[in-house]
């Protein structure tokens, strides 16, 4: 892998700069993406997103400029750019301050075959679950994607972390009259996703029965979670709860409650960008080196994910949390794991005499962060539970719930975890067994 073309490349550009203390990071993303509708491919694009950004502090002041253009004049730009809004800038009782790290390079997560896929070799893939599908009159929709990425991060404090690492991605939706079911899978390495399991699952949920029960609702019932469901959770808790900048800025549910209990005593969060069940990251968008940190541990609120900036503000370690610099939303978890349990999803719906299945969430917002209030609905997969048994589908039902509170009536976890889709990266996590979940209404679309 070119590390040491990268490096120098950064370095070499530090030193035309000639500002101190300053910051220099490159981003490359190559992305492949296969979409397809009805048992036919109908797009195939290939995009290629490069940036360059230079921080300066001056002062215990900091200024960012961001270019994609990579001549002499337009980097020289840039940093004076950066330089001119460090200026200008009001003070701040901590001043910004570069990390100090030893130099990091990993390129683990690199799948050579997966950064070179073509068009061709995610429709051959694709061809034989269409055929599948056709076979029992199901059309599938969706998209499967394969992307190269690369950062790499150098400063004056002598940070140089590099890291470049592979994506393929599978979002696939089976559709039979009424009904739908969808399945997921995110890897590094194409060969890695299990095509033949995740269309059998989606499958599964389009061909029990052709036509929709209905429930009495409003209603609070008893709900078994699958892990996509449980992904949309746990991610959005992990978006409104554990980022230093929004416990700073009084918008976070933990504010007042760390060391104090929130939620059951199943309940096990944490974050940790090195674990390869995971989506491994080496280091952030500063350079540092990622920690594993515990959110949750059995219920009581633990910690939080840090930056170098919001670290020195709440006298913290760094955690290496630090977002890319087109954000402004602060260190955010993006490698969320939950504790499994003892049980598996089948004996989660063989004890349940009556309730509903949720295989997933849809169109999920923020209603308040505070209470950690999210409303949206179920899609792709609801079904009746009776007397322990999958009885008959159900349409989308809508719902308003607190995450913390869903949590917090947890009855069982199965101990298989699985890594799905998050909020602000992946999860990885177990179908749950819940108490009283609210549905308000139902919906066709």
């Amino acid at each position: 892998m070119p590390v040491p073309k990268t490096v120098n490349r950064l370095r070499a550009i530090l030193r035309s700069i000639r500002r101190d203390p300053c910051e220099i990071g490159y981003s490359r993303r190559i992305n492949g993406l296969t979409r397809f509708m009805k048992n036919r491919i109908h797009q195939n694009t290939v995009s290629e997103e490069r940036l360059v950004w230079i921080r300066v502090i001056v002062d215990g002041r900091a200024g960012i400029a961001l270019t994609n253009r990579f001549d002499q004049d337009s980097l020289a730009s840039a940093a004076k750019q950066a330089e001119k809004i460090a200026r200008n800038m009001p003070q701040s009782n901590v001043p910004v301050t570069l990390p100090s790290e030893i130099p990091l390079a990993d390129t683990l997560s690199f799948d050579e075959f997966t950064a070179r896929a073509q068009p061709y070799d995610r429709a051959e893939t694709l061809r034989r679950l269409f055929c599948r599908a056709q076979g029992q009159s199901v059309e599938l929709s969706g998209a499967l994607s394969t992307s190269e990425n690369t950062l790499c991060i150098v400063n004056t404090e002598g940070v140089e972390s590099y890291q470049t690492w592979t994506r393929a991605e599978l979002n696939l939706v089976a559709t039979k009259g009424a009904l739908s079911g969808r399945s997921y899978w995110v890897s590094n390495a194409l060969s890695e996703v299990p095509f033949d399991e995740q269309l059998e699952e989606a499958l599964k949920l389009v061909t029990r029965s052709e036509s929709l029960g209905s429930v009495d609702l409003p209603c609070e019932t008893t709900v078994v979670l699958d892990h996509l469901a449980v992904g949309q959770l746990v991610g959005f808790l992990g978006w409104m709860a554990f980022g230093a900048k929004q416990y700073l800025e009084g918008q976070s549910p933990l504010c007042n409650r760390l060391g104090k209990r929130i939620c059951s005593s199943k309940v096990t969060i944490w974050d940790d960008g090195l674990d390869p069940e995971g989506m491994p990251r080496v280091f952030d968008y500063e350079g540092v080196a990622r920690k594993r940190v515990v959110l949750v541990e059995k219920g009581i609120a633990k910690g939080l994910v840090t930056d170098s900036r919001t670290a020195a503000q709440l006298q913290m370690p760094n955690t290496g949390h630090a977002a890319p610099p087109t954000s402004d939303e602060g260190p955010q978890a993006e490698n969320l794991f939950m504790a499994g349990g003892r049980s598996t999803l089948e004996r989660l719906i063989h004890s349940t005499e009556n309730g509903i299945y949720v295989r997933n969430f849809h169109y999920v917002n923020v209603v308040d962060p505070i209470t950690t209030t999210i409303t949206g609905m179920t899609r792709d997969g609801t079904y009746r539970i009776a007397n322990g048994r999958l009885v008959e589908p159900l349409p989308n039902l809508r719902f308003t719930v607190e995450v913390l509170d869903v949590l917090n009536r947890i009855t069982a976890l199965t101990a298989e975890t699985r890594r799905v889709e998050g909020v602000t990266g992946v999860a990885v996590v177990p179908a749950i067994k819940v108490q009283r979940f609210g549905f308000t209404s139902a919906s066709e679309a």
